[in-house]
């Protein structure tokens, strides 16, 4: 017989019931909701996320497929990233341009807080710090060395990156946390934004894997200060510019040093 899952307002003899269930089945009950959730949702930002995760994928499979010299180029490495950028704006171009609410959630306004502007010149400083820290070490970003493509790819670096990463982790990724954890978490009590800005934190510092250890967590205490500004300014333009402060520091770094 199917038994029927527990409502929130449940009767306290209904919460003896759902109290004698064993732990891991209440969990795996609440993930099985979860995840039948995501899967029959058309939210925008699952779908965004979803067209992002698979061009870099692909763009892994195809890498991985090309020979060694023709995987290290730099016209391969950065139109490869060029074209899943181009991609991926017209796809949030679609979402964004006809939808008002979804440019509201996921940060795409105009924000003026004087704090948050004092906080994204803080993270430009904590990107500055890293930047010298890496100084003389393996380079954390690779550059090309011819001019041309040196300039492209150090524009690329410093502002394309952090404005898709942006969207990306603190607008897509954060709205769409805020969104799908209450189901899993309600029954436990657990403060949703804390958790998703520490799972958006985390992603952002795996999706930079093959840096160094202290890098990585340097990625993770940043993230969780964008996202942190995210939240409070209520828009993705203040943590744009702390991470393009950032990675700009890093690439005149590795220019200088």
């Amino acid at each position: 017989m199917k038994t029927r899952e527990p409502d929130l307002n449940m009767t306290p003899a209904e919460g003896e019931v759902m109290a004698a269930r064993p732990h891991s089945r209440r969990l795996f009950s609440a993930i099985r909701v979860w995840l039948i959730t995501w899967l029959v949702s058309s939210h925008q930002a699952t779908l965004l996320l979803g067209l992002v995760g698979g061009l870099y994928g692909l763009r892994g499979g195809v890498l991985a497929w090309l020979g060694r010299p023709t995987r290290n180029s730099p016209v391969i490495f950065y139109g490869s990233i060029g074209l899943i950028y181009l991609i991926f704006l017209v796809g949030l171009g679609f979402f964004a341009g006809r939808n008002p609410q979804f440019r509201r959630e996921i940060g795409l306004i105009w924000a003026g807080q004087k704090l948050a502007a004092l906080l994204a010149i803080g993270l430009g400083g904590l990107g500055l710090a890293v930047a010298l820290y890496q100084a003389g070490r393996p380079r954390v970003i690779p550059l090309p060395n011819d001019p041309v493509l040196l300039i492209i790819g150090s524009l690329g670096i410093a502002l394309a990156a952090p404005f898709i990463e942006e969207i990306i982790f603190r607008g897509l990724l954060l709205a769409w946390l805020l969104y799908r954890l209450p189901p899993l978490i309600a029954r436990w009590n657990w403060p949703i934004q804390p958790i998703a800005v520490s799972l958006t934190a985390l992603a952002f510092s795996l999706a930079h894997l093959g840096s160094s250890l202290i890098f990585l967590v340097a990625l993770f205490i940043g993230g969780v200060l964008y996202a942190t500004v995210r939240l409070k300014s209520g828009s993705i333009l203040p943590a744009f510019a702390g991470h393009a402060a950032w990675n700009s520091a890093i690439v005149i770094g590795q220019l200088i040093f």
